[in-house]
C-alpha cells in the first residue's frame, strides 16, 4: 500500500506490504467400511493438511486422501470430521460424514437337532441377522443369538448361511455352518406276518437305516 498526496506524489518510504493466505477448502467426502476399518475416500480440496477426528477417540493430521482408520470394533457408529488447514495454520470449513462398521458373525453352533427342526446359535456383533438354508428358505431380521428353525424335512442335510447386518442395514461377511442332518423318522411300524419262530416287520418312514 503506497500513500499518495493531493499532488499525486507517492510516498514510497511509508509504503506497507501485506501478505496473507486464503482459507483452505475441502469438498464433501464419502466413506467406506469393513468390520474393522473405515476408509475416507478421495475428494477434491485445496489445503496444506487435514485434521481428522472421530468420536473423540481418533485424531490425526494427514496431508492427502484417501485415508484409512484401522483397528475399529465391528457394528459401531462413527462420525468422521475433517478440517482443512492452510500453510498459515488457518482452518477452513469442516466436512462431516457418518458410517457404521460392518456387523460380524463369529461361531455357529447347531444343537437340539430333531426330525423337523434345528436350533441355530450364533456368536457375533450385529444388529440383526438373516438365516438361509436349502431348499431356498430364509428368516430375515432375527435379533436373537439363538433361533429354532422349524419346518425342515427328516433325515435331510442342511447348511445354514448367516448374514449379519449393522443398524444401517449394510450386510457384513457371510458365514456358513457345517453340514448337519435332521433325525430320521418312522411313520408306520407294524408286525404283518407271524411265524412259529419269526415275524415280519413293516416299517415306513424317512431314514437311512434303523436299529432293532
Amino acid at each position: 500500500i503506497i500513500p499518495v498526496n493531493n499532488s499525486g506524489v507517492p510516498n514510497y518510504t511509508d509504503a506497507y506490504s501485506l501478505q496473507f493466505t486464503t482459507l483452505p477448502v475441502l469438498n464433501p467426502f464419502s466413506l467406506g467400511s469393513t468390520d474393522s476399518n473405515i476408509t475416507i475416500n478421495y475428494t477434491y480440496g485445496m489445503y496444506s493438511s487435514l485434521i481428522v477426528n472421530s468420536n473423540s477417540v481418533y485424531y490425526k493430521t494427514i496431508t492427502s486422501l484417501p485415508h484409512t482408520i484401522n483397528n475399529l470394533p465391528p457394528n459401531s457408529y462413527y462420525s468422521i470430521n475433517i478440517i482443512p488447514v492452510n500453510s498459515a495454520g488457518l482452518y477452513g470449513i469442516s466436512q462431516i460424514a457418518n458410517i457404521y462398521t460392518w456387523a460380524t458373525v463369529g461361531t455357529i453352533s447347531l444343537t437340539e437337532i430333531n426330525t423337523n427342526s434345528i436350533k441355530v446359535v450364533t456368536n457375533g456383533v450385529y444388529n440383526n441377522i438373516k438365516i438361509q438354508w436349502s431348499p431356498t428358505n430364509s428368516n430375515v431380521g432375527l435379533t436373537a443369538s439363538s433361533n429354532i428353525i422349524s419346518g425342515l424335512s427328516p433325515n435331510t442335510g442342511y447348511n445354514f448361511t448367516i448374514t449379519p447386518y449393522n443398524p444401517s442395514g449394510i450386510s457384513g461377511t457371510v458365514k456358513i455352518s457345517n453340514l448337519v442332518y435332521t433325525l430320521g423318522s418312522i411313520n408306520t411300524f407294524a408286525v404283518n406276518t407271524l411265524y412259529t419262530n419269526a415275524f415280519k416287520l413293516y416299517i415306513d418312514g424317512i431314514f437311512t437305516n434303523y436299529n432293532l
